[in-house]
This record gives C-alpha cells, sequence and structure tokens, in this order.
C-alpha cells in the first residue's frame, strides 16, 4: 500500500503505484509531501482555548444557507484558495477555539476529477465556518477492478487512524455538498445519515 499526500487532503491508494514510464498522476498540479508529521500540531496550546461554539439557533435561517460554487479550478488554485489555513496533509485546526472533536472525513474515489475538485473547493469553507479539527482523506482506488467501496473506506479508516488521534468519522461520496450549515459535520452517540440538505453535481457535466 503506497501512502501519497496533497495539501488539500490526505490521498491512499490501495494498489502499488506502477513503473514509472507508466505511472498515471490522477492530481495534476497538486502538491505532494513524501511525509509529513500530523503529531506535531500545537495541540496543548489549543487546550487553553474555550470549546468552539458554532450555533445553529438563530432564527434568521437565511444565514445558514451554503452557496454552491460551481466553478472548476485546478488544485494549485484551490490550495491558494485555502492553503494558508491549512497544515500539511490537508488538516485544519481552528485557531480561536477548540474543537470538541477530531473528524476524519473520508471519501472513496477512482476518476472522478472534476467533483473531487468542486468537493474540495466547496467543502473547505463549509467546515472552517463549523469551527472543526478536520482532515479529508481520498481515498483512490488504481486499476480497472470492479470499484470496491467499501474496503476503501475501511482503508481509509485504518490509515487516518494511524495519522492522528481522530475521534469521529464521516464516510463521504465525492459527488455530494451540503447545502445548509445546520448540517454540522459532528458524530453523536449512534451512526447516522448526514444528508438532509445535499447538492448533487452528478449530472452536472
Amino acid at each position: 500500500m503506497v501512502n501519497r499526500t496533497i495539501n488539500l487532503t490526505v490521498t491512499i491508494t490501495t494498489t502499488l503505484i506502477p513503473h514509472p514510464s507508466t505511472t498515471l498522476i490522477p492530481f495534476s498540479n497538486a502538491s505532494f509531501y513524501s511525509s509529513f508529521n500530523m503529531t506535531n500540531f500545537d495541540v496543548d496550546n489549543s487546550n487553553s482555548f474555550s470549546i468552539c461554539n458554532f450555533s445553529i439557533s438563530n432564527n434568521d435561517t437565511s444565514i445558514y444557507k451554503v452557496n454552491i460554487s460551481l466553478t472548476l479550478y485546478t488544485y494549485d488554485i484551490i490550495e491558494k484558495h485555502y492553503g494558508d489555513s491549512l497544515y500539511p496533509g490537508g488538516h485544519y485546526i481552528p485557531k480561536e477555539c477548540r474543537s470538541e472533536q477530531r473528524l476524519a472525513i473520508i471519501i472513496c474515489y477512482r476518476n472522478r476529477e472534476q467533483h473531487l475538485k468542486m468537493f474540495l473547493d466547496n467543502i473547505h469553507p463549509f467546515l472552517q465556518k463549523q469551527q472543526l479539527d478536520y482532515t479529508i482523506f481520498v481515498v483512490n482506488q488504481n486499476g480497472n477492478d470492479q470499484f470496491n467501496r467499501a474496503l476503501l473506506f475501511n482503508v481509509g479508516y485504518i490509515e487516518a487512524m494511524k495519522l492522528y488521534s481522530f475521534d469521529c468519522f464521516i464516510f463521504h461520496d465525492v459527488d455530494l455538498l451540503p447545502e445548509d450549515l445546520r448540517n454540522v459535520y459532528k458524530c453523536g452517540d449512534q451512526p447516522r445519515h448526514m444528508y438532509v440538505f445535499v447538492f448533487s453535481f452528478l449530472h452536472q457535466f
């Protein structure tokens, strides 16, 4: 198994990288790190902060509406949009408060580049407005074998736990985006289906 990382996400492939002469680069124009350490973040200092309190009880519900951007940017442009606020590996930690949970978003992926670009460009501001400690994992299946969504989610979970003490996992489709900020990306006592308000761009291309 080979792990690769772009600046916005952790990308995990489930097969060996082919010979360099035949290697397909699935994330062109993205930044890669050969290694990184997610345990080096200054989490101890953040423990002195108060708990983040993203409110969903405002009477003016219009403030929770998410405007979905349909513009397709290259990965390097998306990095410029959000890279300054992210640690290597795509890890975001609120700077003025302490999140109650450490969230890993696991995405199973193969040959959906347009969807992934749109997903990344929209999901980062959504999660940051909710003041979440999060990392996005894109688990990429190489080859032409039958797409194994469940296995990719399992791989994402196992690899994520090697990097950071996540205590909340959301298994996400790459072609769905939340449309309402009141759909808070947090875990409760029981598993739940996240999507009440969604935007699907499956048929946009």
